[in-house]
């Protein structure tokens, strides 16, 4: 697999969950023509020569074999990673070797000392992880539960899922086991490299502060705890000691979970609400609401019983049958018309439904209706 390209797919992922902005750049033929998308809008763009500013500093982390970060004439904080400590040679010319660098930008506000020392081991180890995902000579494996890790690299995508929604779910006792499978998935694979471990509990506890983000929670809160624990995992040297941090984590994250839960509850009730009302007419899965709330099928199981005290399909059923109320009224409508326009595969199944909700059939319905209208 190609270096560079592994490299990018690895530090577009660091960038997605902590909030960064990447790109890598080659500091030997850097290419002048365009500007680094963060530096493009620049006010100071034209004064301080961007590309000559960044060139430089990428320089120093090359030369220093270690992440730095830096800011720039506008006080906007960067950092350099180098991705090898040798020039690396991807050119079809021989003896044609080039410098690359990974250039990172941290939008908004600027990160405090703890905060920039986390982010530093964390693009170095996800440097150090793409020289591994391509040097190093495993065999994909799979999980008993069919689970495999994303193409090319050791990541157990479903199993990251699986551990987010037992997060949410407040199931403490097999989100340990679920981290401590993947922890021990990542040291057979990589052989107990530490600076890989590291890179990958790193990244799961940005995505476990991110469902809690998602679930309500104050971000501001949330990013100055993922930013200590980053911090803190930086300097450890042992997986124990890592994994008991992650565990610690993932309870104080789904504290703050507590905190915000029943509020966000509330909105995703009342979002499925509205959902159903505009869509009555049409199939409505539990799949496609889950996609909607961004929830797990099982969980939002356990959410619309406990916020509307039925499944989602009596639910529909209940919102069909109200709208097919007014349908009813309508004497030039048959009931295989009422039926079809309130989204009921049938008008059996629809005369099923209603009796069950109301006691009487449509038809009757309809003719007890007329006569009030008399």
């Amino acid at each position: 697999m190609d270096l560079i390209n592994t490299v990018t797919q690895h530090i577009k992922s660091i960038s997605s969950v902590a909030m960064t902005e990447s790109i890598i750049i080659d500091i030997s033929y850097i290419d002048d023509s365009s500007l680094p998308p963060f530096c493009a809008g620049c006010p100071k763009a034209g004064e301080c020569v961007p590309k000559d500013f960044h060139r430089n500093s990428a320089v120093s982390a090359f030369k220093k074999n270690d992440c730095i970060d830096y800011r720039c004439q506008e006080s906007r904080y960067f950092f350099a990673t180098p991705i090898s400590q040798t020039p690396v040679n991807i050119s079809l010319e021989s003896g044609s070797n080039r410098f690359y660098s990974v250039l990172t930008y941290v939008p908004g506000s600027q990160p405090k000392g703890e905060q920039r020392r986390a982010l530093r081991t964390l693009l170095s180890d996800a440097v150090k992880s793409a020289f591994m995902d391509v040097t190093h000579d495993f065999t994909i494996m799979a999980e008993s539960n069919s689970d495999t890790v994303h193409p090319g690299f050791g990541y157990l995508i479903k199993q990251e899922e699986k551990i987010l929604s037992l997060i949410s779910t407040h199931d403490t006792e097999h989100v340990k086991e679920a981290i401590g499978s993947y922890i021990g998935y990542i040291l057979t694979i990589y052989e107990q490299d530490i600076s890989v471990t590291r890179s990958r509990i790193s990244e799961l506890i940005v995505l476990a502060g991110r469902a809690c983000i998602s679930a309500g929670a104050d971000a501001g809160q949330i990013l100055e705890l993922t930013y200590a624990y980053l911090n803190n995992i930086s300097i450890m040297a042992d997986v124990q000691s890592m994994h008991n941090l992650v565990l610690r984590a993932v309870e104080n994250f789904s504290s703050f979970f507590d905190t915000y839960k029943d509020t966000y509850h509330v909105q995703t009730i009342q979002r499925i609400k509205e959902y159903v009302n505009d869509n009555y007419y049409k199939k409505i899965s539990l799949e496609e609401i889950s996609e909607l709330v961004h929830l797990s099928k099982s969980h939002l199981s356990r959410v619309i019983n406990n916020g509307l005290g039925s499944t989602l399909c009596n639910y529909v059923n209940s919102v069909r049958i109200e709208k097919s109320f007014g349908f009813l009224t309508d004497p030039w409508l048959n009931l295989s018309d009422v039926a079809k326009l309130c989204g009921f595969d049938g008008q059996s199944y629809f005369t099923k439904v209603f009796k069950l909700h109301t006691g009487v059939s449509p038809g009757r319905y309809r003719e007890m209706n007329m006569k009030n209208l008399k």
